[in-house]
């Protein structure tokens, strides 16, 4: 009897043990970064759907996922809300940006240069 206390209490033990090592799940996924929404979305709701940026420059956050060829960037206004969104990613060739599309004769959405005459 004494022993299967024993073997369960270090069964238990290796258990906690690995699922404290496991990493976090990653939230950078499109569903996440989808209910974002301009001029409403704050700081604090990116970060709990996103978590932590990889990078912090004043307004502008950066999420990069180089295994998986993914950047995501968010801007923020001087309230903290969201001014602009975007999801680049290469492997998916995918790009979503919250930005309104450029006027003829401006860079495309993509950042293609503009074709000169």
């Amino acid at each position: 009897m004494r022993r299967l206390r024993r073997y369960r209490l270090l069964v238990t033990l290796a258990g906690l043990a690995t699922a404290g090592c496991q990493a976090p799940a990653d939230r950078l996924n499109h569903g996440n970064f989808a209910l974002i929404q301009p001029g409403f979305s704050t700081q604090a709701r990116v970060q709990e759907l996103l978590g932590n940026p990889d990078n912090r420059w004043d307004e502008l956050w950066l999420y990069q996922r180089p295994d998986r060829h993914l950047v995501v960037q968010v801007d923020f206004d001087e309230t903290g809300r969201v001014a602009r969104k975007q999801w680049i990613d290469a492997l998916g060739d995918t790009w979503d940006d919250s930005a309104e599309p450029p006027a003829e004769g401006e860079a495309g959405s993509r950042g293609e240069p503009t074709p000169t005459p």
